[in-house]
């Protein structure tokens, strides 16, 4: 019976462990990727998150910011969605990022431009 009490307390203590991130504040970074031209772009990143439990809301963007969208926390890991106007249409990116530290955020983006598919590396860093 003893064995089965601690075997539950473990399991609840790395539970509680992997649910203790928190990304709600505010983050600055870049995004960098390949143009059609092969030519590497950065671009500065400003994001804006709101934790509740596992779901994930906020804004993110350069110039101008965007709603996050089906944003979920699991643990050390991050996944939203973003769709942005580029143009005269829209741009869809997936974006999978995981907690490196309490302050830093490292991942990717995928995005299809011009009829590829490409992906972009996502670095933030929380500034609040």
């Amino acid at each position: 019976m003893s064995r089965l009490v601690w075997v539950g307390l473990l399991i609840l203590l790395f539970m509680a462990a992997v649910s203790t991130t928190d990304i709600s504040g505010k983050w600055s970074g870049s995004i960098e990727f390949k143009g059609a031209d092969g030519q590497t772009q950065t671009y500065p990143l400003q994001a804006e998150f709101q934790q509740h439990e596992t779901a994930l809301t906020g804004t993110i963007g350069s110039d101008q910011q965007f709603p996050v969208e089906k944003g979920i926390v699991e643990g050390k890991n991050v996944r939203f969605e973003v769709t942005t106007a580029e143009g005269a249409g829209q741009r869809l990116y997936s974006v999978t990022l995981s907690a490196t530290s309490a302050t830093q955020l490292d991942g990717t983006a995928a995005f299809e431009q011009d009829g590829q598919k490409r992906t972009a590396k996502v670095t933030l860093t929380r500034s609040q």
